[in-house]
């Protein structure tokens, strides 16, 4: 795992296979996560947490700017909108306290090497308007 600080953000690297959200399965009428999409965002967590601890920083409690650079190992299709949320999701409590507080995604699919890097930083909430 890399960590890095800069300016009040939070950056890592998630090594392997970017997992994407599943759709949660029903069982005797209950809903749950499948066990590989929460594996997953419990690795974001372990990763999410390391960087922030490194960086000295709390919980972001405003809007955010989130950077995202997925790479996987082929060219076969992926929906990228599903890798992020189980990376938003995999950051909740501990980068920020909810997802809905990400008002800036760039997100960009490269080939090579399986990983994740992520960025996630602060937004002025007077410059939203």
């Amino acid at each position: 795992m890399r960590e890095q600080a800069a300016n009040n953000s939070v950056e890592f690297t998630v090594m392997g296979p970017p997992v994407p959200k599943a759709r949660h399965r029903t069982y005797k009428g209950k809903a749950y996560t499948p066990k590989k999409t929460l594996g997953y965002e419990k690795l974001v967590a372990q990763h999410a947490l390391r960087a922030r601890t490194f960086a000295h920083l709390r919980p972001f409690d405003g809007p955010v700017g989130l950077k995202v650079v997925v790479s996987f190992a082929d060219k076969r299709r992926r929906d990228l909108s599903n890798v992020l949320k189980s990376l938003e999701d995999g950051m909740n409590k501990i980068i920020y306290d909810d997802d809905s507080q990400i008002c800036e995604i760039h997100a960009y699919v490269q080939h090579g090497q399986p990983h994740v890097k992520v960025s996630v930083w602060p937004i002025n909430a007077e410059t939203l308007t």
